[in-house]
């Protein structure tokens, strides 16, 4: 059984830091967990900005030169 509550905690991962909050009501599983990766939270912004005007054929070299991790995206 998992006790009542809420908590975030931080963890460093090879890309920098990454955000873990969990909810649980006191049953056996949490009520919510969410994972946030570095990339999502500081390149998505940037991403924005550098396809504005872009050509489509050049979106495929803008997003890998920013050496994203797809994986932590999906998080």
């Amino acid at each position: 059984k998992i006790p009542e509550g809420e908590v975030y905690v931080r963890n460093e991962i090879a890309r920098g830091e990454a955000g873990i909050y969990m909810r649980a009501t006191g049953g056996g599983e949490p009520y919510r967990v969410k994972v946030r990766g570095p990339d999502f939270l500081h390149m998505i912004p940037v991403l924005e900005h550098l396809l504005v005007g872009c050509e489509i054929a050049d979106i495929p070299a803008i997003y890998w030169s920013l050496n994203i991790c797809p994986a932590d995206m999906d998080r």
